[in-house]
């Protein structure tokens, strides 16, 4: 079991208050995906962005509110399992899947893909990486075919396998 106290406290020596720091439009990082959050920015994942999973109607009514409303953005596909908006000119794929974007490096790419197979060859609950803008942005989110609270349920036991694959080589930087 992970000591996410001290994994906190590791982060805030490093600048990085997993609960004090938002996105641009100053929403917090919700509670559930916190954890996933704080080990990968430990390890120098960069994240910019994360989700714990919503029901699928929540989402939709927070976009209207925001940018289907005003314009700002469509929906050019829809299914009672996902939608895809444009806006901006980008494709956005929603679903209820908890996840995390990232800036990877290429070296950060392979190593995660390869801990992603990893786990998902002993694992029930799948995690991919998608690539979200064909440079160095990348999404790491649960493949969206289990009910939601299974899949959040499954945010502890992915952030622990990641931080207990780099276990050694963090007791040498840390």
């Amino acid at each position: 079991m992970i000591d996410y106290e001290g994994l906190k406290e590791k982060l805030r020596k490093k600048g990085f208050d997993v609960d004090r720091v938002t996105d641009p439009a100053g929403t917090p990082i919700d509670e559930k995906i916190k954890p996933l959050v704080a080990v990968l920015n430990l390890l120098d994942y960069s994240s910019y962005n994360s989700c714990e999973g919503h029901p699928l109607y929540q989402t939709k009514e927070r976009i209207w509110t925001n940018d289907l409303s005003k314009g700002h953005a469509k929906i050019i596909e829809e299914d009672e399992n996902h939608f895809v908006l444009v806006y901006q000119g980008f494709k956005y794929v929603h679903d209820e899947s908890p996840s995390v974007e990232l800036t990877l490096t290429p070296e950060q790419k392979s190593r995660l893909e390869l801990l992603l197979q990893n786990y998902n060859s002993k694992n029930g609950i799948k995690w991919i990486l998608d690539n979200l803008s064909g440079l160095n942005h990348y999404d790491l989110k649960v493949r969206p075919v289990f009910p939601l609270e299974e899949m959040q349920a499954n945010i502890i036991k992915i952030s622990e396998f990641i931080l207990n694959s780099h276990k050694l080589e963090l007791d040498e930087n840390l």
